[in-house]
C-alpha cells in the first residue's frame, strides 16, 4: 500500500490559500477538504460545535433503535480491549449523531474537551474531514490521523470509522 504523507504545512496552506499539492495527500481527503471547503466548515474549530439535548438524542436513539440495538453488544464486547489500548469505541448513527462511548478514561476525558462525546454530531458538514463524517459520504471504511482532519479540534487524533449498512 502507498502511503501519503500529509503534514501540517500541507492543510495550513490549503486553509489559508485554497492551494493543495493533492500529490502530498490521499485523494480521498483532498476530495473531503475540498467539499469541506465549498461548504463553509470552519477549519479552525477547536470542538464540534453541535451536541443535541438529551431530549432531542432520545428521539434520535428511537429513530435509530434497530441499528443500536443490533450492534450495541458488539460495541460493549470490544470494552475491555479498547480500555487496555488507551481507545475509544463509539457506536454512531446514520446522520452522524454519537449514541454511544466506550473505552480508556482518559481518552474519553480528552474526546470530551473537543466535545467529541454522547450526542455530538461528527459529520463533514459540522466538523469537517473526520472518520465518521468521510465514512458516512463515502459509504466506506475510512482512516484519518492527523492533520488529515480538516478542523484543528481532531489533528492530535488518530481515527477510523466503517458504516453499518441493512440493505
Amino acid at each position: 500500500m502507498n502511503v501519503i504523507r500529509n503534514d501540517f504545512k500541507t492543510w495550513k496552506r490549503f486553509v489559508k490559500e485554497g492551494v493543495l499539492d493533492e500529490s502530498r495527500i490521499q485523494k480521498r481527503i483532498a476530495a473531503s477538504w475540498h467539499r469541506c471547503k465549498k461548504a463553509d466548515v470552519n477549519p479552525y474549530l477547536e470542538k464540534g460545535p453541535k451536541v443535541m439535548p438529551a431530549d432531542h438524542l432520545e428521539r434520535q436513539a428511537e429513530k435509530h433503535a434497530l441499528f443500536l440495538a443490533a450492534s450495541s453488544p458488539h460495541a460493549e464486547k470490544m470494552k475491555t480491549a479498547m480500555r487496555e489500548m488507551e481507545m475509544m469505541v463509539l457506536l454512531i448513527d446514520a446522520d452522524g449523531v454519537v449514541h454511544s462511548v466506550n473505552g480508556h478514561p482518559r481518552t474519553i476525558h480528552e474526546a470530551n474537551r473537543i466535545n467529541f462525546l454522547k450526542g455530538a454530531c461528527w459529520t463533514e458538514t459540522a466538523v469537517g474531514t473526520n472518520a465518521i463524517g468521510t465514512a458516512l459520504y463515502t459509504n466506506e471504511p475510512v482512516m484519518i490521523h492527523g492533520s488529515e482532519h480538516y478542523s484543528l479540534a481532531s489533528h492530535q487524533w488518530s481515527c477510523s470509522a466503517a458504516p453499518i449498512r441493512y440493505e
